[in-house]
């Protein structure tokens, strides 16, 4: 590689549905669940009826609330999401503790909560197979189009193109 890198590391909690990484030719290594999900389950399961996953029936229940329950609900919703939200803890809001969460609009707090509680960030491997190797400043897209994604690159199909 251009940087001399051997081995590169990639997250992304999208790996799961968009899996870029493995037509990259990335290795997979089996995540760990989220910090908060047992804790987050218990919250959601005590709280509400819909399922923690489904925001727009969380957000229909809490509508459907009386004024003083709902306010009630929506408060423990923004506490647990500042407690569990290292978003919320770094940067220059770190500072700012509730203040900052309770301005915040209650769609976007448990979207958020629900991201922390079911999101597992997915890690994947790729081992450069021509680390240590010369290669020219510049290539052609289509030279790896020609060889899998784990292969050393083949200089002969290169000059071809």
């Amino acid at each position: 590689s251009k940087y001399g890198y051997k081995v590169v590391e990639s997250n992304s909690s999208m790996g799961r549905f968009n899996p870029f990484s493995v037509k990259a030719g990335m290795k997979f290594i089996k995540p760990s669940p989220a910090n908060a999900l047992e804790v987050g389950i218990d919250f959601f399961k005590h709280n509400f009826l819909a399922h923690p996953c489904d925001q727009a029936a969380i957000l229909a229940e809490l509508k459907a609330m009386p004024e003083g329950v709902r306010k009630v609900i929506e408060q423990k919703l923004r506490v647990f999401y500042q407690k569990n939200s290292s978003m919320e803890k770094s940067g220059d809001k770190m500072h700012l503790g509730m203040e900052r969460v309770n301005a915040l609009d209650i769609a976007y707090v448990l979207r958020q909560t629900i991201q922390i509680v079911f999101g597992a960030t997915i890690y994947w491997v790729w081992t450069n197979p021509d680390h240590g190797t010369a290669l020219p400043e510049r290539l052609p897209i289509l030279a790896f189009d020609q060889q899998a994604v784990d292969a050393p690159l083949d200089m002969g199909k290169v000059a071809t193109l």
